[in-house]
């Protein structure tokens, strides 16, 4: 029972921790939560680039993009359906300008992809 109960305190406190801070899967960048901008301003680009993120969804290539908030911030997750689409999304992001601020930025905001 004490061991469990440690594990559980384990997995819980990784989950609160991760959730503090971006980690792609493709370059190992990371922002912490005090670094991100409003959940306004993060849901406001999704609103800007909704035809974009429609275009990618309609091509079977993503599953959609929600802002996710954290304790201080708000960062853009794009959940994809696997490694075999990631070079297109990223094709149609570059080609759209959206990480002209950088590879782990979508229009200025920070994002991650994750694979479901």
């Amino acid at each position: 029972m004490k061991k469990q109960s440690v594990i559980f305190l384990i997995l819980v406190s990784f989950t609160i921790l991760s959730s503090c801070y971006v980690l792609d899967d493709s370059n190992n960048w990371r922002l912490y939560c005090p670094d991100f901008p409003s959940v306004e301003e993060a849901e406001k680009v999704l609103d800007d680039h909704k035809e974009l993120l429609d275009q990618m969804e309609d091509e079977l290539l993503t599953y959609g993009a929600v802002v996710v908030e954290c304790s201080h911030g708000a960062f853009i997750d794009i959940r994809y359906p696997g490694l075999s689409v990631k070079a297109r999304l990223l094709e149609i992001l570059d080609e759209a300008g959206a990480r002209e601020e950088g590879d782990g930025m979508f229009f200025g905001i920070p994002f991650k992809f994750t694979n479901l």
